[in-house]
């Protein structure tokens, strides 16, 4: 039913998608509108936890609308980068300006040593050039890496007039539609998906996936379980040459699940099998 037309199908939209699209609009609304008085009351109740969006809605009581729109926003960060005009919205090393990934993960040698970590761009940058404060002198292997990273900033070409924003990366000039944010939910089932090459990125795909548990941090544990259990079945297979079946393991990664949960917050076994329900 939800196949398009051309395709031989009906055509109607699938309403929980369309949701997820919808809520994402506002997420975009609040980070291009921060001068609105929508915004400026949702700044104030919730506060900032950047420029671009307020803190998580934590609140366990009652059902407030911002806090089912705030959750989407790891989804739409993996979806947008920056473009920077005056650099007073975004920041140096923690935002997404040259490239899909800050530089604080490109590189993590040279932000450990800075020492300014929550500068802006605008506050960074200089018509002189770059205002890097390191910490200590840089190591003879460490120069290298140093003019690696500024060669990364060479493509920025300076300030200019007007606010920072953000771009949308699944729409070519760059704007967010309901029907370019509906049409990734179409495609997130369909594709095919690759093994991120770092730990970073199987975390924030798994967040990202894990938006709509009905519990965050039984969903957050998940992939400790997972990469615990398999290096104690690694070891017993390299070290004690024991291996067990992929049912046992599966098991096991339950077991431990439920053990850490249950330590940790006085929950029943039945909202531990919401949360594997949702796998």
């Amino acid at each position: 039913m939800i196949t398009g037309k051309k395709q031989g199908g009906l055509g109607i939209k699938n309403l929980k998608n369309q949701s997820k699209a919808l809520k994402l609009k506002w997420l975009w609304r609040y980070a291009h509108e921060p001068h609105s008085m929508w915004s400026k009351v949702i700044k104030l109740k919730y506060g900032e936890m950047d420029s671009w969006v307020t803190k998580e809605a934590t609140n366990p009581y009652g059902v407030t609308v911002w806090r089912s729109i705030r959750n989407w926003w790891p989804f739409l960060r993996n979806h947008t980068t920056i473009t920077v005009h005056n650099g007073v919205r975004t920041q140096f090393w923690k935002d997404r300006w040259l490239g899909n990934q800050n530089l604080s993960e490109i590189f993590p040698d040279i932000f450990d040593l800075a020492l300014h970590k929550d500068r802006t761009v605008a506050e960074m940058w200089s018509p002189q050039g770059w205002d890097l404060s390191l910490g200590r002198n840089l190591n003879d292997w460490e120069v290298c890496r140093l003019v690696e990273f500024f060669k990364r900033l060479e493509s920025f070409q300076g300030l200019k007039e007007g606010e920072d924003c953000l771009r949308w990366t699944e729409h070519n000039k760059g704007r967010y539609k309901v029907s370019s944010g509906y049409k990734v939910f179409i495609n997130l089932r369909g594709i095919q998906w690759t093994m991120p090459s770092k730990i970073v990125d199987t975390l924030s795909s798994w967040e990202e996936a894990g938006i709509e548990a009905k519990n965050r941090s039984f969903w957050r544990t998940i992939p400790a379980c997972i990469w615990w259990t398999i290096w104690r079945e690694r070891n017993a297979r390299s070290f004690e040459d024991r291996s067990r079946s992929l049912q046992m393991i599966k098991t096991d990664c339950i077991l431990l699940l439920c053990f850490w949960c249950t330590k940790s917050s006085p929950v029943d076994a039945k909202a531990i099998l919401e949360v594997l329900e949702s796998c």
